[in-house]
């Protein structure tokens, strides 16, 4: 995927290509700050910055260079989750709700797979800037937000719960690693590493005991493939793939078998709220275990009649609206066909990413390791924003790759 520095070539056609391009990069900036103020902006901003870096690209080929550059077992594991996914909405307990929310899941697939392969000519220099400008904004607003109480939520009528700007922690978390490499590449390792700090420095001071866990991860990871331990990305897709095979069991058995001590560790903050919901739903996978309750099914099963399935002790924990867990509440919706296609997926994934060329490998990695931590204690699996921010991430290296290094 090319990029230049001039944004307009002369034919009426390049020259609007051109505009799009643009407007792409100015929005891929524009979107920290503004997630910082209202995560809910977070799918409607990424959807648009997908579609115009597809219509800046050519579009004649876009599916050709797809399968061909794409890796095909990666294609098909994807493919089948989402079909499978779709089947089973024949059983799932509200399939109306449940198929508008496969509907973003797929919609965030598509175009991120397409915006990967689309090939838009976006200007180096413009990106560069608008994502430096946009993750200092962030940050720096992040930082002032945390200090001061959120006046600025609170003086333009939004949340005075500090824990409503977790979404945006986790969402810088994500992106700043395919935009550290292009600041790297254009301004060199300096800038990079003050913004590193930078927004480092805002996901440390979040309410998000999640995103900072993810980060610590992403920095261990990032140092570990920098220094040439450059299996890690593999490692990390057979250690999920291995995971999730054994989850709804590992769940079951965590309170009964832990050891004392670090079951009071647990007592503290939300983790034995976890733990609990953890249970709930790892009992809930054994009770359909192969083609589980149906897409979106798992903030509805303590409701109703399905109660009655479960030990009384459990139903606070299954009243939950999610499992915060994503490889369980995929054993949970789509039972083991399901959580087997994601583990598939996960396995290739991880291969894919230990084969990343070295100048991006320490910050693909640093992804690789700070992703699954999120999507194993943290939010619900197919939340719009969660989904749009991770279909964004391979654009955003595809980016960083056509991004030329200055010399």
């Amino acid at each position: 995927m090319p990029s230049s520095s001039v944004p307009f070539p002369a034919s009426p056609a390049g020259a609007l290509r051109g505009w799009l391009a643009f407007s792409a990069a100015v929005l891929i900036g524009l979107i920290l700050p503004v997630a910082v103020m209202s995560y809910r902006a977070i799918p409607l901003f990424v959807g648009c910055i997908l579609l115009l870096l597809i219509l800046a690209g050519d579009a004649r080929h876009v599916l050709q260079r797809l399968w061909a550059r794409g890796d095909s077992r990666l294609l098909l594991a994807l493919g089948l989750l989402l079909l499978w996914a779709a089947a089973s909405l024949a059983w799932t307990l509200q399939p109306a709700p449940a198929a508008g929310v496969l509907g973003l899941v797929v919609l965030f697939v598509v175009l991120g797979a397409l915006a990967w392969a689309a090939d838009p000519d976006v200007p180096a220099d413009v990106l560069a800037l608008a994502l430096g400008i946009g993750l200092a904004v962030a940050s720096v607003l992040f930082l002032v937000e945390t200090a001061n109480d959120m006046a600025l939520h609170i003086r333009f009528g939004s949340t005075h719960n500090p824990s409503k700007m977790n979404q945006a922690a986790i969402l810088l978390l994500l992106w700043m690693w395919p935009v550290l490499k292009i600041l790297a590449d254009r301004w060199g390792r300096w800038p990079a590493l003050a913004l590193l700090a930078l927004s480092g420095a805002a996901i440390m001071l979040s309410e998000s005991d999640t995103a900072r866990l993810a980060l610590l991860v992403s920095l261990v990871g990032f140092a570990l493939v920098r220094f040439g331990f450059r299996l890690l990305p593999a490692l990390i897709g057979l250690g999920l793939a291995l995971l999730i095979a054994v989850l709804p069991w590992l769940a079951a058995v965590m309170q009964s078998d832990l050891p004392p001590v670090i079951v009071k560790l647990f007592r503290s903050g939300h983790a034995a709220e976890r733990l609990t919901i953890w249970t709930s739903f790892a009992y809930a996978s054994g009770l359909k275990p192969f083609i589980g309750f149906g897409f979106n099914a798992s903030g509805l099963i303590g409701f109703g009649p399905l109660i009655s399935l479960f030990p009384e002790n459990l139903w606070t924990g299954i009243r939950d609206s999610h499992p915060h867990n994503m490889f369980l509440q995929t054993w949970v919706e789509l039972g083991g066909a399901g959580a087997a296609l994601l583990a598939l997926f996960l396995l290739r994934l991880g291969a894919i990413a230990a084969a990343v060329a070295r100048p991006a490998a320490p910050f693909v990695a640093a992804v690789m390791a700070g992703a699954p931590v999120v999507a194993l204690v943290g939010h619900g699996a197919w939340q719009a924003w969660w989904i749009a921010a991770l279909s964004a991430v391979p654009v955003l290296f595809r980016l960083a790759s056509a991004s030329p290094a200055r010399r």
